[in-house]
């Protein structure tokens, strides 16, 4: 009896403390330090698309690496945003997961589109 006592107190001494660091401060950093306060298309998205989707979608490029997909010009973007498709990649829930053959954008350029797309996309 002595012995089961021990267990289930020691069970239940482990459980507790496997929470004790489970804020979304300590298991998600960087959505902490993310900036979403002022979103605007040329101060945050377009740098995101700039530095990791420009390299296959850009003006240049989006005929032979692209899938004919440009989004460098804003109007061409927009297309992309108002069928959902880009947000759809980027979160990898569509069947053209972008970037491609890498791992998803940082939670926190994700949310910051995100919020730009929520709030309307607007050419700002």
């Amino acid at each position: 009896m002595r012995c089961l006592l021990y267990v289930i107190s020691f069970a239940l001494l482990l459980s507790l403390s496997g929470c004790y660091y489970d804020s979304v401060e300590n298991l998600y950093p960087s959505l902490s330090q993310c900036d979403t306060t002022n979103v605007t298309y040329t101060g945050s998205v377009l740098p995101i698309l700039r530095d990791n989707c420009f390299s296959c979608h850009s003006n240049a490029t989006f005929e032979s690496s692209g899938s004919g997909n440009k989004f460098e010009d804003y109007p061409d973007l927009k297309v992309f945003i108002d069928n959902g498709k880009l947000y759809n990649s980027i979160t990898h829930q569509s069947a053209f997961p972008m970037p491609l053959n890498a791992p998803k954008l940082e939670t926190c350029k994700i949310v910051i589109i995100k919020k730009w797309i929520d709030a309307g996309a607007l050419n700002n």
